[in-house]
């Protein structure tokens, strides 16, 4: 990593931190905790007779990314301070999860022999992956390297094409061990549960690639959108994890809605709740600066306002400060404060908004978006609409120790909430979800519709296909209409 960036990173956390030496002197201790919990897992498979058929005799090597272990180690650092604000958490379970628990289940996904894992990750027995028949993956990995190409990156992460990335990887383990979680967490949909489904498949007799593309293409491309792990990512992890979500939903759909016949691939449980806050943040900055920044080699300096980011980082702080979470994700579920500070930062820049020094996420949770400037309408606000609908349509279920998703009409209304800037109805009985499905509805669209007098809509449907043609509908500020497959009403202001 760049010296000068990565002292501005630490420049940037040590002001808000104040724990300086304190972080430094935890994070001079991870690599050899990492190593140990590594080796500790790895001897394990080999005490029960589990390793897998040529591995090595040592464990593969485990790093965690620069911008990571940075976070890492702040946090440990703020619970070795204030060890009783925790009790029973505290910096000994950040440690252990970060650094012996996650990369001991990633050393069982690569090293044991069980003939799922070694079939999934390692082609075991077999030549390397054919490409061609792993079509959503393919068509995902193009996608985002065309991404990377229209955002102006000459450097792309992990190869220079989709093509010459697939060339060098011809197994999952390869391919995943490109992306920024890749050295240290185990690959999400890879976990126990799921490859024991996976191995029953290939049981029946289901081509390996068959079963790759339709249950990890959503978690591999995720994983992939996250960059490299040379690269310097955005803090709070939180934010890191919305523009990943929402990018491998832009080049892949069915990470985050799955395909109305069930064909495609396995969508990722709750994914618009992330997704939403990724895509506000490239509707305000421009999806080319918030990839170049997420992706690239220099990281965010220069491609986003110096304000948003200090106010993103003093957010994101004193929210761990406060929750404590392991995970460093406390706003799944409260995306507003976070997209509000986005639509905030662009006049701000321009010396015609709040300061945002001031803002707190209780604060901006507490702002009505009738007080945060729109901005003009623009092309990915149908974008959002569409978007917006097609998250009130998922249903979530516990299946075989995993989560499915899959889309189907509503059981309840959609509600158009164009005060709040919000879509929501409400959760689907028996749906494994914890919170009512809620998104943004796009500000300037809903600037407009209230200057004409519209206060927001109420749509049922009743067939997926009418999606298109009722969000048209409510962007245009349409009258209360029937249309086929759905009803459409609508709330004088």
């Amino acid at each position: 990593m760049d010296t000068a960036r990565q002292q501005s990173r630490d420049s940037l956390l040590r002001r808000i931190t104040g724990l300086c030496a304190e972080a430094d002197q935890v994070r001079a201790g991870f690599a050899d905790l990492l190593d140990q919990g590594a080796g500790r897992a790895w001897e394990r498979l080999r005490a029960e007779g589990r390793l897998r058929p040529g591995t090595s005799e040592t464990p593969p090597p485990l790093s965690l990314p620069e911008s990571f272990a940075e976070v890492l180690s702040h946090a440990v650092a703020l619970e070795n301070a204030e060890p009783d604000l925790t009790p029973g958490r505290g910096p000994g379970l950040l440690l252990r999860h970060y650094l012996e628990f996650m990369p001991g289940l990633l050393i069982e996904q690569l090293c044991a022999g069980d003939p799922a894992a070694s079939s999934v990750f390692h082609c075991q027995g077999r030549g390397p992956l054919d490409w061609d028949r792993l079509p959503h993956l393919r068509r995902g990995i193009d996608g985002l390297f065309d991404l990377f190409a229209q955002a102006g990156l000459s450097a792309p992460p992990f190869a220079p094409s989709g093509a010459a990335l697939r060339k060098e990887c011809g197994t999952v383990a390869a391919l995943y061990g490109r992306s920024y979680y890749g050295g240290f967490m185990p690959l999400l949909g890879g976990y126990p549960g799921d490859l024991s489904r996976m191995g029953r498949a290939l049981l029946l007799g289901e081509p390996l690639e068959a079963v790759i593309d339709r249950d990890l293409s959503a978690p591999l491309l995720h994983e992939l959108s996250h960059g490299s792990r040379r690269r310097a990512a955005i803090f709070p992890p939180y934010l890191d994890e919305c523009v990943s979500s929402y990018l491998g939903a832009r080049v892949l759909p069915a990470l985050a809605f799955p395909d109305k016949n069930g064909a495609g691939p396995r969508t990722l449980f709750a994914a618009p709740w992330l997704s939403q806050v990724g895509q506000a943040l490239c509707r305000t900055v421009g999806l080319g600066a918030v990839t170049r920044a997420h992706a690239g080699p220099k990281g965010w300096e220069g491609e986003a306002q110096d304000a948003l980011l200090a106010a993103a980082a003093r957010l994101g702080w004193a929210e761990y400060a406060r929750t404590r979470d392991p995970h460093f994700l406390s706003s799944n579920y409260r995306p507003g404060p976070w997209m509000k500070l986005f639509f905030l930062a662009v006049p701000a820049s321009a010396g015609a908004g709040p300061d945002l020094s001031g803002l707190t996420l209780e604060s901006l949770d507490a702002m009505p978006w009738i007080e945060v400037p729109p901005g003009e309408e623009a092309e990915m606000d149908g974008e959002i609409l569409t978007f917006a609908l097609r998250a009130m349509c998922l249903r979530g279920v516990r299946e075989e120790g995993a989560f499915a998703v899959t889309s189907l009409p509503p059981v309840a209304p959609i509600k158009v909430d164009l005060a709040g800037c919000r879509v929501h109805t409400t959760l689907p009985p028996g749906d494994a979800g914890t919170e009512p499905p809620s998104y943004l509805f796009p500000p300037a669209v809903a600037s407009r519709l209230r200057g004409r007098g519209v206060a927001g809509y109420t749509l049922e449907v009743h067939d997926l296909d009418a999606l298109a043609e009722a969000g048209q509908a409510i962007r245009d500020g349409a009258p209360s209409r029937h249309g086929a497959g759905y009803r459409l009403s609508r709330h004088p202001g």
